[in-house]
């Protein structure tokens, strides 16, 4: 994992709740019913299907530094047409990326996930990610348990689709159809609870920051009952009723601090994207690579630290959001900046790199030969895009 660590926050509706912020939950249907084989009846279980249009959240760096999160949900329904939630993730060694949240719900104990699977704007049917747990960190010193008798499932996209999320209004995004089912001891109504989080990866450790509700006591969180019914009902009222009810639980700036890990941050180095060029236009969909220099630098010159390139480890570098490796599995030394010492060459593919229109920077993170972590940042232009 690249230490700048990736925070994700995309949109998408699952068993009959938005699964991702910047959502708009179309509709919804669900049922507990009997599955039988002639007359036996073989199981129990709770069949959800959901569909949404998704998009990629907004987020800006304030004037402290913290990274500012806003997440809109949608609804079909005139109730509730839009829920806000705002928050700031704070870090000194900084936060970058794309966001994206999974749905975190809190289920029966006696609930096992048999299917959670996603379809985008019609292609082919493929799973969730998905996490079974009794509880998660929302971030240092921060815990959510699930209440007696409950577990979490936390269902997320892969990361090869909510890369290629839109931004912008989430009812013009991404369509996708989702299904979940939970099998069952009994034929019952099933209570579920689910909840917004943002995912973030720092230090090796995952925190779900939650947004909505934002509370870290799931016994303040809204249920939804999906009844006994089949064939399946429409459960956009119940869930249009629950996030009536948790109206007042969104996020209003609450800030989660993850400045507490600081001291694994990796040191900043000067790099240059495409040495030579003020510019630096990135083509996203060249299939060709970007040359990327990490400069030697010297205190002593006047630069900001000490740093010889020649003590990188070529092999462990990644850059972009894709954490391409290097192309070609090594890198040459030379001067780039002709002054008077040695920088390393080194060349990423842009498909790789997972480079998106509108990007304006490139990051690249690795470790010296001795084991310390470096990262650093160039801007980039990027061109050839449509519109």
């Amino acid at each position: 994992m690249s230490p700048f660590r990736r925070l994700r926050l995309v949109a998408v509706v699952l068993a009959a709740v938005p699964l991702m912020s910047g959502c708009f939950l179309r509709l919804a249907l669900g049922g507990v019913v009997t599955r039988t084989t002639g007359e036996e009846v073989r199981e129990f279980f709770a069949a959800v299907e959901a569909n949404a249009t998704a998009a990629v959240c907004r987020e800006r760096e304030s004037a402290e530094g913290a990274r500012e999160v806003t997440c809109h949900y949608f609804f079909a329904g005139e109730l509730f047409p839009e829920i806000t939630s705002t928050a700031q993730l704070i870090a000194e060694f900084g936060l970058f990326g794309v966001f994206i949240d999974p749905l975190i719900l809190q289920v029966p104990a006696v609930a096992a996930p048999l299917v959670a699977t996603f379809r985008e704007d019609g292609g082919p049917v493929r799973p969730l990610e998905m996490t079974v747990t009794d509880s998660f960190p929302a971030a240092p010193g921060r815990v959510v348990n699930a209440e007696p008798g409950t577990r979490f499932l936390i269902l997320d996209l892969p990361a090869d689709v909510a890369s290629r999320l839109p931004e912008g209004d989430a009812r013009s995004g991404t369509p996708f159809d989702f299904r979940l089912e939970l099998r069952l001891p009994a034929l019952a109504p099933v209570e579920v609870k689910p909840m917004f989080a943002l995912e973030v990866e720092v230090g090796g450790e995952t925190f779900y920051p939650p947004m909505f509700p934002c509370v870290t006591d799931f016994a303040l969180a809204p249920a939804i009952e999906i009844p006994v019914a089949d064939p399946p009902v429409n459960l956009r009222p119940r869930i249009e009723a629950a996030f009536g009810q948790a109206g007042s639980l969104v996020c209003d700036g609450e800030v989660y601090d993850f400045s507490s890990l600081e001291p694994g941050a990796p040191s900043e180095v000067d790099i240059d994207v495409k040495p030579g060029s003020d510019r630096n236009p990135v083509d996203p969909l060249s299939r060709g690579v970007i040359p990327v220099a990490v400069l030697t630098t010297s205190v002593e010159d006047g630069e900001a630290a000490d740093f010889d390139a020649t003590t990188l480890d070529p092999t462990s570098v990644r850059a972009g959001r894709g954490e391409a490796s290097e192309a070609h599995g090594g890198g040459h030394i030379e001067d780039v900046d002709g002054d008077g010492d040695l920088d390393l060459v080194l060349h990423f593919s842009t498909t790789a790199a997972e480079i998106l229109c509108g990007d304006t920077e490139l990051l690249l993170s690795g470790m010296t030969l001795d084991g310390s972590e470096v990262a650093g940042r160039d801007s980039i232009e990027t061109v050839g895009c449509a519109g």
